[in-house]
């Protein structure tokens, strides 16, 4: 077996297994500074799209649409080897769903990203081909004392209940700037809180993409949000023009 093969395969058991994976070192450092760098300046910034979040308690701050909001972070980061990552795990011709987020100081609570669409009526999530993860990039390293990362319960994305009290103690992962981590939308998890004080070089901040292996369900999570209060984004979306010159030569799917 080849080390792509091996790679591959490590990443495949973790995600069926664990419902999350973690690939080490995606970012050059470089990019990693650049993209923090790039993150502080767009929280300092005074421009307001409809549908952002500031201050939140519990979100924090979010900044919508990466794709044509936020150029030059999903440039640095499809500069990488993400998109082939991705291919790997779910399949040459993916789906890149339009939901992306810049986050800064999020700290949430125990859920599931399928949470929403299950009070909503939906099942289609507990499909056995449906296979929607959440892509994170986390700017920082997640430590005990500051957080910076996610949490989880390994295997909860197989388990259609909450069986545990917010005090539950998952398994923080143990992700560093520059990281890539991949998660099932059925899994469980929540933000790693600091301790105390956070100082500002230690503060948290994320980017976050979506995607599908190419299958309906990827069509009915897309008409799912497009009803959804607050996804004010979806109102006329469609990709930018790179991202499509990037993904469709790769046979990578544009679902709006």
């Amino acid at each position: 077996m080849s080390e792509y093969e091996a790679f591959a395969k490590a990443l495949r058991q973790s995600c069926q297994d664990n419902g999350f994976a973690l690939v080490k070192q995606l970012l050059a450092p470089e990019t990693t500074r650049h993209l923090r760098e790039e993150l502080v300046k767009v929280f300092a910034s005074e421009t307001r799209y409809p549908g952002d979040i500031y201050d939140n308690p519990s979100l924090g701050s979010i900044r919508i649409d990466v794709f044509n909001r936020y150029p030059a972070v999903w440039k640095a980061i499809f500069d990488s080897e993400f998109l082939k990552v991705l291919q790997m795990l779910l399949g040459e011709d993916f789906v890149l769903l339009p939901e992306s987020a810049l986050h800064h100081r999020g700290y949430g609570t125990w859920h599931k990203d399928t949470d929403s669409q299950q009070k909503a009526g939906h099942r289609f999530h507990w499909e056995p081909d449906c296979d929607i993860v959440q892509i994170a990039f986390y700017l920082q390293a997640n430590t005990p004392e500051y957080g910076g990362g996610l949490e989880v319960i390994p295997g909860s994305h197989r388990v259609d209940m909450r069986w545990y009290e917010e005090s539950q103690k998952g398994y923080r992962v143990p992700s560093e700037a520059g990281d890539l981590v991949i998660f099932n939308t059925r899994l469980d998890h929540k933000a790693c809180w600091p301790t105390g004080p956070v100082p500002v070089e230690k503060e948290k901040y994320a980017v976050f993409f979506m995607a599908s292996r190419n299958n309906a369900h990827a069509r009915q999570y897309i008409d799912f949000i497009r009803g959804r209060s607050g996804y004010l984004f979806m109102d006329g979306f469609s990709f930018p023009e790179p991202v499509q010159r990037l993904t469709q030569p790769r046979g990578i799917q544009l679902l709006v």
